[in-house]
């Protein structure tokens, strides 16, 4: 990528200048060796030969330079509010024009004479600067003396107006939306040809004329699978290299360039190590099925040594948000990627969740120490330094509460017996005999417990009763007397107060 030089705020110039435009004063009066704010006639712009240059200056009107006769290089190059060439129209001395990201240039047309061009660099601003595409390239038709064009960033799709260009050396097509290359076919003089970042899937109507003579070619950005219009290396050690099979790469989801190091790359045909890195860049959400570059020897960059194709993949992490966790309570959750084969293998984490970091293979563990609603980004990167990220909510949860412990009930005490009256009412003297002879007594006794008992015998050969009362029961029994003692027959219990 080109670099964007500094702007500079050049003071207001009189009215009576040619050169309305104070920044383009400022630049003729500077290459005239005169203060920056002198007024300027024809007879002075004109006096300026070889090359003009006014780059980066904020310059907008390029009212005057038609009157800039003696020069033959002219540089107006990243001057942003650029819009109208027609001033140019005349300057058909010139043999170099550049106009890379010269403004929201839409047409060619005041160009289309300057037939003495050897050197033509126009490229559009690049996303997300980018301005309106150009028109048509149809002014190029007469320029047959190039040498060299770029024609970057311009939203070309069809480039048969370059046909008739069998003179270029170095052609540059990068960031435009071109499918057909056959209109380049012609060109057996192209050395360099640069088709980043374009729409196309076959390179065999190149022909074997334009492959040939290529000491470099810049495929990537496209969709092309079939690269055996290419030759291999032969024996001879000639600049071309073997192509490697096809790989896969993982680009990120959201990116807007992809970076592949050294140990991605392949070798050169005899062993040499290849350029360490290379770059491939794309309009964001165009991002090519695949993937094609050019690689030189390091020790001798003129060598270009071969192509490779990979396919590409998406990659990004899961979206599942974290599990909640807990003040005081161990935690562990584990990010994943989407494609689990991408060596996106170095995690970090940017936010703080306090008591939790993140290991490098993704891992989140800890034991929280504060509550609330963390959000956080994590990011994973390859070797390369290509980053896949994604944007997560944490809640930690305030401690609960500790559950009591129950206790035991203690037995309740007895509840004591109310003192009794003294009056057991033991009722018992009923008692009586019915034998042949015999006689019946009773007696009675009470106490303060509230126990009572009666007794009552009836003497005889026959029959004796006895009763007891206690706590309000009464036992009765009856029994026949023999010759062992008494025999019960019968017992009831009974309430006291029943019958």
């Amino acid at each position: 990528m080109l670099a964007t030089p500094l702007l500079f705020a050049p003071a207001a110039v009189a009215d009576t200048s040619v050169v309305p435009d104070a920044a383009l004063a400022t630049c003729v009066n500077s290459a005239l060796g005169r203060p920056a704010q002198s007024d300027l006639t024809a007879e002075d712009v004109a006096a300026i030969t070889g090359v003009f240059s006014c780059t980066g200056r904020g310059v907008a009107d390029l009212t005057g330079l038609e009157h800039l006769t003696g020069a033959t290089e002219l540089q107006l190059s990243y001057n942003h509010g650029i819009s109208d060439l027609t001033p140019l129209a005349g300057l058909t001395q010139l043999t170099a024009l550049d106009l890379v990201e010269a403004g929201p240039i839409t047409s060619l047309e005041p160009i289309d004479e300057l037939t003495e061009l050897r050197r033509l660099l126009f490229a559009g601003r690049i996303p997300p600067f980018g301005g309106p595409p150009l028109d048509g390239i149809a002014p190029l038709r007469n320029l047959r003396e190039l040498r060299q064009l770029w024609l970057m960033n311009a939203g070309l799709t069809d480039i048969s107006d370059l046909s008739d260009l069998t003179r270029l050396e170095t052609l540059a097509l990068t960031g435009n939306r071109i499918e057909d290359v056959a209109p380049l076919a012609g060109m057996s003089e192209l050395r360099q040809l640069d088709l980043r970042n374009n729409r196309v899937s076959d390179v065999s109507p190149l022909g074997p004329e334009v492959v040939d003579g290529l000491t470099m070619v810049v495929l990537a950005g496209n969709r092309i699978s079939d690269l055996s219009v290419f030759p291999t290396a032969p024996d001879d050690g000639s600049a071309w290299g073997q192509y490697p099979s096809s790989g896969t790469v993982y680009v990120p989801i959201d990116a807007e360039e992809f970076r592949l190091g050294p140990d991605g790359l392949p070798r050169s045909w005899g062993g040499a190590p290849t350029n360490a890195t290379n770059t491939w860049s794309w309009v964001t959400g165009e991002v090519p099925g695949s993937l094609s570059a050019a690689f030189n020897d390091l020790e001798d960059p003129e060598r270009y040594n071969g192509v490779a194709t990979y396919d590409v993949v998406l990659v990004d992490l899961m979206t599942t948000q974290p599990a909640d966790g807990q003040v005081g309570a161990e935690y562990t959750f584990a990010f994943e990627l989407t494609e689990a084969e991408a060596p996106y293998d170095a995690f970090t984490l940017v936010g703080d969740v306090p008591g939790l970091s993140l290991a490098s293979d993704g891992t989140l563990r800890g034991t929280p120490t504060e509550a609330g609603t963390h959000s956080v980004v994590v990011e994973a990167r390859d070797a390369w330094g290509n980053v896949v990220s994604g944007s997560y909510s944490l809640r930690i949860d305030e401690p609960m509460e500790p559950t009591p412990t129950p206790v035991e009930p203690t037995p309740a005490e007895p509840t004591p017996a109310e003192p009794g009256d003294g009056d057991g009412d033991g009722n018992g003297g009923d008692g009586s005999g019915d034998g042949s002879s015999g006689s019946g007594n009773g007696s009675s006794s009470g106490s303060t417990d509230g126990t009572g008992s009666a007794t009552g015998a009836g003497t005889g050969d026959r029959l004796a009763v006895t009763g007891v009362e206690q706590n309000g029961l009464w036992l009765a029994a009856t029994g026949a007397i023999t010759a062992g003692g008494l025999l019960l027959v019968g017992a009831r219990l009974r309430r006291r107060g029943w019958r």
